[in-house]
């Protein structure tokens, strides 16, 4: 059993990115990766499955919390 892991350099170089563009992506969660003692890696299957969704458009990013529970809309002014 054969576990491809790359790197955000590795990864950079197949997909035609910087790695500080592939770490980008890692940060906002548009694309599959995990870490290893504190750094970013990215599993090849996982990436292969990805590049799939996003060539049909069926990749879901997470999207960051912008608002807290505890947002209370301001009264308009007008």
């Amino acid at each position: 059993m054969a576990i491809d892991v790359l790197t955000a350099d590795e990864l950079g170089e197949l997909l035609k990115l910087s790695a500080h563009r592939i770490l980008l992506l890692a940060r906002r969660g548009d694309i599959p990766h995990f870490r290893v003692d504190g750094r970013v890696r990215f599993d090849a299957e996982a990436i292969e499955e990805w590049i799939k969704l996003q060539r049909h458009g069926l990749f879901e990013r997470k999207l960051p919390k912008l608002v807290s529970k505890d947002f209370q809309e301001e009264p308009n002014s007008s």
